[in-house]
């Protein structure tokens, strides 16, 4: 019921936040403790939700159930493949207003900000001062 009414009547006691259903609430109480409850058994990395063993457990099976249609490469997640086929729609969609950049990758949109920040220069600048400094005593 809660699902269609929007309600969420199942608050964290450390954090502003509400969840429609217990067991996200379970789940995210895990994130305070630490809890990793799934194991996997090959390799014994934990996770705190049975669904990211399973994905992980592909990892170890070579099982690659997402297939691109353009090039036929495969892929172990479907978020993956949607990145993936940027590369062939020619998608861009992050764009930095400050300079109207447009990449395929969010990652790729927070190294280019850098390039915006004076931080960079200051890092550079501290690294040059370190190097002079090494290299006269």
């Amino acid at each position: 019921m809660e699902v269609h009414t929007g309600e969420k009547p199942y608050n964290c006691s450390q954090f502003n936040k509400q969840f429609r259903q217990a067991g996200h609430l379970q789940h995210h109480v895990r994130i305070h403790t630490g809890e990793k409850s799934f194991t996997c058994i090959q390799c014994t990395k934990q996770f705190t939700v049975a669904g990211s063993l399973l994905r992980h457990i592909r990892i170890h099976e070579g099982e690659k159930p997402y297939i691109c249609c353009k090039c036929n490469k495969q892929f172990t997640r479907v978020e993956h493949l949607c990145r993936h086929m940027r590369a062939h729609t020619g998608e861009r969609p992050y764009n930095y207003s400050q300079c109207n950049k447009q990449v395929r990758h969010d990652y790729h949109l927070r190294c280019h900000m850098r390039t915006h920040t004076p931080e960079k220069s200051h890092i550079l600048a501290a690294s040059v001062i370190n190097n002079l400094e090494l290299q006269v005593t």
